[in-house]
């Protein structure tokens, strides 16, 4: 996905300015920047398209999964088999191990790591092409944050023709997550080589 001269702006803050998106099929793709760069609001902008920069297909195409997107929280495992329009996908459902969680309790009581399983495996289940990820490890433990990692890694692999966007600060998110790295700089969007080079400007050594 390639976009030219791209500009964001909400309010009267210039975010962004005519800058280039170039999100490749097949990686995740990493976005730093620092509080206020406009990482949360480019992951908006895919949806409400202020700037009339996307094309409805891309709007379309888009799912953003947050820590502040939730599901229903009186809901269990078994009652979003029953309740969801579409269709499940059995291969997410693996991935995320989700058998070993407890489909008959309420979601509000399992744990934080078990709830972001679960909201990946049903909105990934929409089936869209682009697919945004904003802080979905914030505040999880080392152990779900590992699970997660290597469920994205094989999950991107099974699908050459997706693209993940994932904006984080965790940089165990950028370490150990193969992909593409670009950080939020005087408003452009600049591809870094490498997770190191990402890391060191986010640190502020470059």
């Amino acid at each position: 996905m390639f976009i030219k001269n791209y500009s964001l702006v909400v309010g009267k803050k210039v975010l962004l300015k005519e800058t280039e998106l170039a999100f490749e099929k097949g990686k995740i793709n990493h976005i730093l920047g620092r509080n206020g760069s406009g990482k949360s609001q480019l992951a908006k902008d895919f949806l409400l398209n202020g700037g009339r920069n996307f094309s409805s297909d891309i709007s379309s195409n888009t799912l953003i999964i947050s820590s502040y997107s939730n599901l229903p929280r009186e809901l269990t495992i078994n009652d979003f088999h029953k309740v969801i329009p579409w269709k499940l996908s059995k291969e997410i459902y693996d991935l995320l191990d989700i058998k070993s969680i407890d489909s008959s309790i309420k979601l509000k009581h399992l744990s934080d790591g078990q709830n972001q399983k679960v909201k990946l495996y049903v909105l990934l289940s929409l089936n869209k092409d682009i697919i945004i990820l904003d802080e979905i490890t914030n505040a999880l433990d080392k152990t779900t944050v590992g699970e997660i990692h290597l469920f994205l890694q094989n999950y991107i692999d099974n699908h050459p023709d997706k693209i993940i966007i994932n904006i984080s600060h965790d940089i165990s998110d950028i370490r150990l997550l193969i992909g593409n790295y670009f950080v939020i700089d005087n408003q452009k969007l600049n591809k870094v080589p490498s997770s190191e080079h990402a890391i060191k400007w986010y640190l502020g050594e470059e």
